[in-house]
Parts: structure tokens; C-alpha cells; sequence
């Protein structure tokens, strides 16, 4: 059985992704930020975890368990965004650095930390699903 790791979960591309795997029959770990909004998932038989991906130390801790737990890591979809919205004049700095610390470095820390298992098995997947966001017109 495949093992598979699921960034941003709670809704959307990431919760869909988690069940029609999960029914495809990979051991699917499902995450999200408030691990409330996965329970759900737990009853038929995917694993959940909490994890801010922006949260280096949570990365490490939970490909550790993963490994710790089923032993191998063959498909990793970095799945978690955020998206800052508005107009880029208007918009604080943190947000914008929120958004880059989430969406571009966030994914490299969790491709780093599973390539080298990746490399051992001889074998892996990595999967980045990007957002297109549109700013609002300058008035």
C-alpha cells in the first residue's frame, strides 16, 4: 500500500484528494492547520495530523511520525495555500510575505525533508498544486 501525505486538507482540492485516494486504496495522512476540520475523515480510515506547514518544527515532527508509522512516504501533494487578496498598493507586507512563506517555502521544506526517503526507496511523487490570484483593480 502506497503512503500518501496531503497538505491543506480542510476543504476543497486537498479534502477531495485525501477521500479519492484514500478510496483508491493509498494510506492517506490528511492534514490541515486545526486538525478539527479533518476529524472527520478519521472514521473511515484516514489519518490525520495537525500541521501548519509554515511551522518547520511540526514539518519535521510529522514526516517523522509518518515514517515512524508506516515506514515509507511515496506521494507528497503540497497542497496548502493562502492567499492574500486586494489591491497590491493596499496590501501590508506581512501579508504578502504570509502568502510567499505558505505557498513557495513552505512546499520546499516539505520536498526537502521527504526527498531523502524518497531517494532510499528508490521512488517517489511529488505533487505542487499552485493558485492564480487575481488582484483587485487600482482605483
Amino acid at each position: 500500500m502506497k503512503t500518501v501525505l496531503i497538505t491543506g486538507c480542510s476543504t476543497g482540492i486537498g479534502r477531495a484528494l485525501s477521500i479519492s485516494l484514500h478510496r483508491r486504496g493509498f494510506n492517506v495522512w490528511a492534514t490541515a492547520r486545526n486538525p478539527d476540520s479533518i476529524a472527520d475523515l478519521e472514521p473511515s480510515g484516514i489519518k490525520t495530523a495537525a500541521l501548519d506547514v509554515t511551522n518547520s518544527k511540526q514539518v519535521d515532527a510529522l514526516v517523522d511520525t509518518v515514517l515512524t508509522t508506516d515506514g515509507r512516504i511515496d506521494m507528497l501533494i503540497n497542497n496548502a495555500g493562502y492567499g492574500a487578496m486586494g489591491a497590491i498598493a493596499e496590501t501590508p507586507t506581512a501579508e504578502i510575505e504570509r502568502q510567499f512563506t505558505t505557498n513557495t517555502f513552505a512546499p520546499i521544506t516539505l520536498i526537502q525533508k521527504v526527498i531523502p526517503t524518497m531517494r532510499k526507496q528508490g521512488s517517489g511523487t511529488l505533487v505542487n498544486i499552485g493558485c492564480f490570484y487575481r488582484l483587485a483593480d487600482e482605483k
